[in-house]
C-alpha cells in the first residue's frame, strides 16, 4: 500500500508542493496515478482578505490558445483585482505517461485549489471544486496538440514570452472565458 500524505490548512504542505522553486503565481499539476487535477497558487504573506477571496469567491477561468497547443489559462478571482495567469507543460511529463494523462484530462472535472505562502509553505487554502466543461475539453485538445509538436518546450516557450508583455488585465479582455469554477 502506498503511503498517505496529510494535506492540512495551517501545516507546511509537503513534498513535493515544498519546498519549491515556485514564483509567485498559479500552476496546473495532474496525479500521474489518479489523474487528480491540483490548481497550486504561491502567494508571498497572502493577507487575511485574499485568503478569504480564495476561500469563498468564485473563481473565472479563462485561456488564450493557438492552434498548434500553444496555450497561457488564466484565473480571475471574483469581486477583487486578483488575476493570475495559470502555467501548465504537458511535455515535461514522461511520454509514456502519455496516453493516462490525456484520458485523465478528457474526463476528471474534480479540481483541487490549494493556497500556498511562498514565504514559509503554509498552505493557506484547500478548496474542491467541478471545472467548467469548456475547461476540460480546451485542455485535453491543447495537451494532445503539444504531446504531438516536437518542439512543444520552445514554441510555448515564444508564445508565452509574447503573452508576458502584456498586463494581466488585457490578456483577461483578449481571452476566451471557459466557465467558473464550481458551476
Amino acid at each position: 500500500m502506498g503511503e498517505y500524505v496529510v494535506i492540512e490548512v495551517g501545516k507546511v504542505a509537503p513534498e513535493p508542493f515544498w519546498p519549491s522553486n515556485a514564483v509567485d503565481g498559479a500552476k496546473l499539476l495532474q496525479n500521474s496515478v489518479s489523474g487528480e487535477v491540483l490548481i497550486l497558487i504561491y502567494l508571498d504573506n497572502p493577507t487575511h482578505e485574499e485568503i478569504a477571496m480564495f476561500r469563498k469567491n468564485t473563481i473565472q477561468v479563462g485561456c488564450i490558445a493557438e492552434s498548434n497547443g500553444n496555450c497561457l489559462y488564466l484565473l480571475k478571482v471574483a469581486n477583487s483585482d486578483i488575476l493570475l495567469d495559470l502555467s501548465h507543460n504537458p511535455t515535461l511529463h514522461p511520454i509514456e505517461e502519455k496516453e493516462s494523462r490525456l484520458e485523465h484530462w478528457g474526463t476528471t472535472n474534480f479540481y483541487q485549489l490549494m493556497l500556498i505562502d511562498s514565504s514559509n509553505g503554509i498552505i493557506r487554502v484547500l478548496r474542491a471544486f467541478t471545472a467548467p466543461d469548456k475547461l476540460v475539453q480546451s485542455l485535453h485538445t491543447n495537451m494532445s496538440l503539444a504531446f504531438d509538436m516536437p518542439d512543444f518546450t520552445k514554441q510555448n516557450n515564444i508564445f508565452l514570452d509574447k503573452l508576458n508583455k502584456m498586463p494581466l488585465e488585457t490578456l483577461w479582455l483578449i481571452c476566451t472565458v471557459l466557465g467558473t469554477f464550481g458551476e
